[in-house]
């Protein structure tokens, strides 16, 4: 099953048409012994030839399906469908190719190839064996109903039931540590910037209280003074979010190539920061404001 750490079995193979180079490690291939349908059910794509079928048995021809990183590395321009690979169990034909899975939990590190394997020519035995469902509606409704069926059969039997969520959610298990250590530094520094920046405005307005006292006493109006503050910290707001996201959007360019599969540059990532940011603003800002408008103008000439 892809990403379960229970994956085990490897096996060396070689080929007819590949010769190794000297020094060069024979390909290992991770064993998966599958039944006709396997691929269908987990949506694992077949790029080249066909399926297993209920005729692949010790009566026929045996035959394997290899992976997409297999048909990569060994078969550069050669149409692998057809040829034979030589294995310890005897020679196998290459009957499909499938796109590639991980196999393993993205914490395992697995830089080898997998082979599939007809069920019914397989005589390698195991204590546990896992069947794979697809299924509509309820999910814990029917994966009760699958283990009804099965105990009805062999009620001495043990069945644990995970679905591709859970098993997903482990295999990533180690890297969301660092991200939700990420997140959290994160959002304590986005905390404290907001912070600074409402402390920051704050104090400015309170330090022109005077300036705004004397502008009331010689006839400006308090939606001129409200319109001053508001204008005067909008502009500040203005020029650090411009610079900042230019600093921003340069440094996540330069590491963008150093993360696989994520989009440093991605405008929804900024959105939310930015709308903090503002929202912040206008909180420090409109608050201030309001009491400047309302500053006992004798008693601000005082001082």
């Amino acid at each position: 099953i892809p990403l379960d750490y229970n994956n085990s079995g490897h096996s060396n193979f070689g080929f007819y048409h590949y010769e190794y180079a000297k020094g060069e490690p024979e390909a290992n291939g991770l064993r998966v012994v599958t039944r006709p349908g396997y691929f269908d059910t987990v949506g694992t794509r077949l790029l080249l030839g066909r399926d297993f079928q209920e005729t692949d048995n010790w009566e026929s021809e045996k035959v394997c399906i290899i992976s997409q990183n297999t048909m990569e590395r060994y078969f550069q321009g050669v149409d692998p469908i057809g040829m034979m690979i030589k294995f310890w169990a005897g020679d196998m034909k290459i009957v499909g190719v499938a796109e590639q899975v991980q196999d393993k939990p993205f914490f395992m590190e697995f830089d080898r190839y997998t082979l599939y394997f007809p069920f019914k020519q397989w005589n390698e035995h195991h204590d546990s064996s896992t069947f794979v469902a697809h299924v509509k509606g309820d999910l814990e409704q029917q994966a009760a109903s699958i283990k009804r069926a099965i105990l009805e059969v062999d009620p001495k039997l043990t069945i644990e039931s995970v679905s591709f969520d859970e098993m997903h959610s482990r295999a990533t298990f180690a890297q969301r540590i660092p991200m939700v250590v990420t997140l959290l530094f994160s959002s304590v520094a986005l905390f404290l910037t907001g912070l600074g920046l409402y402390g920051l405005i704050s104090f400015t307005v309170a330090e022109r209280t005077r300036e705004y006292g004397i502008r009331m006493a010689l006839g400006a109006g308090r939606s001129a003074i409200l319109k001053r503050v508001l204008g005067g910290s909008g502009r500040l707001v203005g020029w650090g979010l411009v610079v900042g996201l230019l600093v921003s959007i340069a440094l996540c360019i330069q590491i963008n190539p150093l993360l696989a599969d994520v989009n440093t540059t991605n405008p929804f990532m900024f959105i939310p920061v930015i709308g903090f940011v503002v929202g912040i603003c206008i909180f420090a800002t409109v608050f201030p404001a309001h009491r400047a408008t309302r500053i006992n103008i004798t008693q601000t000439l005082q001082y």
